[in-house]
This record gives structure tokens, C-alpha cells and sequence, in this order.
């Protein structure tokens, strides 16, 4: 028996030698014979194609066999033949050959698609931590800006508990404050404490004649002198000033 021809996606390729063919589309022809003088009509083949066919494939008086869309790898095609007394030979004859893969299809393809994948995931899971880390940042940031103004507004509002809201003048509330605290000092170091109390003398007179938005700058100015004329270096000195009525 003999390999008489093999076609490799239809180029001939050299039957006596191991061929590897490059990437295609995996059609292959393989032409094969056997002698026989008596009766060569009554010759009958098998063969098998090993790495892809499960068994042997009757091919009756066939000579040729056909696969097509074959897989790339390493292949060994074998026929074995009957004569027309039916006595096989199990020798027969092989032809081994190799079909390459596409790029796309090679183990390197594959590892290089699953480093980029990998390298593909890092990334993405950087950019992710890179974002949330940035969240985090603008969302610190944005609680202490209103920490920040939570604090200022309870300092206002603390001022404010402590001023006369139209006049900006120290209320009763932050005099009862300062003289509790100078009267704690006073005990603590006996020191003496001094308390002065003005009256601005025909004060109603003044508000009714020119209104009362000059008799709040009236009070403004002499809360203003009072600060600058009376101060200490360690202690509070205030200036409370209320409306009279007389």
C-alpha cells in the first residue's frame, strides 16, 4: 500500500516527509492505492485518521478520503487494505502531518489574551480605587467645609445670644456672663472690682425727637467709648446698654 497524494487546503504537500502546513482552513485530501493484480475492482479500504476519528471508516473501493474544518494539531492518517479474497493487511500504510493554528487559535494567543485580561482587570480595579479614593476625598472635604460652617453659625449664634440684635451692644445676658466671671476672680486673688453704671441722661428724649435708629447709633457710640476708655489687660471689660425708658 502507498500514500499516492495529499492535498493541504489544495497544495500538494510531500508525502514522504513530516509536512507542517501553516494556518488554513483545514481541508485535506489524501489519494491512496493498493496492488493487486487479480481483481483490483474487488480491493476495499479503511482508514483512520488519528487524533480526530474515533475508529475506521469503511471506505469500500474509495481511494481518496476527504476532511474538512479541521482543528490545527498533530495528525497521522492510516489506511489498511482488503484483497479480493478479503484478507486484510493490517500494515497498511501511514502518513504522519501537522496542521498549524492561527494566531488566534495558538496557546501563546491565549496566554497573551489572558495576561492582557488580567492587566485589563488591574487597571480597571485601580481606576476603581483611584475613584473611590477620590469620592472619599471630596466627601471629607465637603463634611469639613460644613463642619467648618456648622461652627462658624454656632459661633454667630453664640455672639449673637451675647449681643442686643439691633444695637451689636453686649445684652444682659453676657453682663450677668462677665460679672460672674470677674466676681469668681475677685474671690479667688482678692482683688477689688469696680462697676460703673451710666445713664445717658434725657436718652428718651433724644430717641422720640430723632427716632430710634439715631438713638441706637446714640448708644452704639457711647458703648464705643466706654470700650475704649475702659479696658484691663486680663480681664472682660464690658459695656451693657439698655434702652430707658426715662
Amino acid at each position: 500500500m502507498s500514500i499516492e497524494e495529499v492535498l493541504i487546503d489544495k497544495v500538494r504537500a510531500d508525502a514522504t516527509h513530516f509536512p507542517v502546513a501553516p494556518p488554513g482552513r483545514g481541508e485535506i485530501e489524501i489519494q491512496y492505492a493498493a496492488l493487486s493484480f487479480l481483481e483490483p475492482e474487488r480491493v476495499r479500504f479503511r482508514y483512520r485518521l488519528e487524533g480526530f476519528d474515533q475508529g475506521w471508516v469503511d471506505a469500500g473501493s474509495r481511494r481518496v478520503a476527504y476532511y474538512t474544518n479541521m482543528p490545527p494539531g498533530a495528525y497521522v492518517f492510516r489506511v489498511i487494505a482488503a484483497n479480493n479474497d478479503g484478507v486484510w493487511n493490517e500494515t497498511g500504510a501511514a502518513f504522519p502531518f501537522e496542521l498549524r493554528p492561527h494566531f488566534y487559535r495558538a496557546a501563546w494567543f491565549f496566554a497573551l489574551c489572558g495576561v492582557g485580561a488580567l492587566l485589563l482587570a488591574g487597571a480597571i480595579y485601580r481606576v476603581r480605587v483611584q475613584r473611590l479614593a477620590a469620592r472619599e476625598q471630596r466627601l471629607a472635604t465637603l463634611v469639613s467645609e460644613r463642619t467648618r460652617e456648622l461652627e462658624e453659625a454656632n459661633q454667630m449664634l453664640s455672639r449673637f445670644s451675647d449681643l442686643d440684635a439691633v444695637t451689636g451692644i453686649a445684652n444682659r445676658r453676657q453682663f450677668d456672663t462677665c460679672l460672674d466671671m470677674e466676681w469668681r476672680r475677685v474671690r479667688r486673688d482678692g482683688v477689688p472690682i469696680s462697676l460703673l453704671m451710666i445713664d445717658i441722661d434725657h436718652f428718651k428724649g433724644f430717641n422720640d425727637t430723632y427716632g430710634h435708629q439715631r438713638g441706637d447709633d446714640c448708644l452704639k457710640t457711647v458703648a464705643e467709648t466706654l470700650r475704649r476708655s475702659l479696658h484691663r489687660r486680663v480681664t472682660c471689660a464690658r459695656a451693657t446698654a439698655v434702652k430707658s425708658s426715662a
